[in-house]
């Protein structure tokens, strides 16, 4: 009985001794399966919806989608390919026309392409005086020049190039801009990313 009871305590030794050199297979399999469930990364919205206010802070009516290149470059006479940041909006517009037979006033809603630029990315907004032309070039290698249009903190684009573009833009097609002025200063800029703008135009109705 003693060799039996001997035996049976030499096998429960061995067996202790083999599970301490064992790979804990299931804490393994955890940790795979922990890796395979990773939160996926949270998706970047290019283009965020907007809307435009009076001088009282109140909804005017008119929105916007706004897009943002942060990666944006100028040169003017002192610096050259410095850092710059471009909001670029795509906006409501609205036109009146006076019609000779009734001189009735009829309004045209349509969109418009705007650029804001904050050179050195310092928070100020440019402003604007004078001459602006705009090259932009398509994904198919198309390139168009245009006067823009001018006000005090941003340039447009017309409305005819601006329907071109937001066809390119529904494609998710890239479009990069090249913007200059009479004298030295240079903008250079892209959009390429499209997150939200079909969203945002189906939301919009345009």
């Amino acid at each position: 009985m003693k060799k039996y009871l001997k035996w049976i305590g030499i096998g429960f030794l061995a067996l202790a001794v083999i599970g301490i050199f064992l790979p804990e297979s299931g804490n393994d399999s955890e940790s795979a399966n922990s890796k395979e469930k990773a939160e996926p990364k949270e998706e970047v919205i290019h283009w965020t919806q907007g809307g435009f206010v009076d001088e009282f802070g109140d909804s005017n009516g008119k929105r916007y989608l706004e897009y943002v290149d942060n990666e944006a470059l100028f040169t003017n006479s002192a610096v050259t390919d410095e850092n710059l940041i471009v909001t670029i909006l795509l906006a409501e517009s609205i036109q009146g026309t006076i019609m000779e037979s009734t001189w009735e006033t009829v309004y045209d809603t349509f969109q418009v392409l705007r650029f804001r630029f904050d050179e050195y990315a310092d928070g100020n907004l440019e402003t604007f005086y004078g001459d602006w032309r705009c090259t932009f070039k398509l994904k198919d290698g198309t390139k168009r020049s245009r006067k823009l249009e001018v006000f005090s903190n941003e340039l447009g684009i017309s409305k005819e190039d601006t329907e071109e573009l937001m066809s390119e833009l529904k494609e998710q097609r890239d479009v990069r801009f090249f913007i200059s002025d009479d004298y030295s200063t240079r903008y250079s800029f892209e959009i390429n990313g499209f997150n939200g703008f079909n969203e945002g135009i189906e939301e919009y109705g345009w």
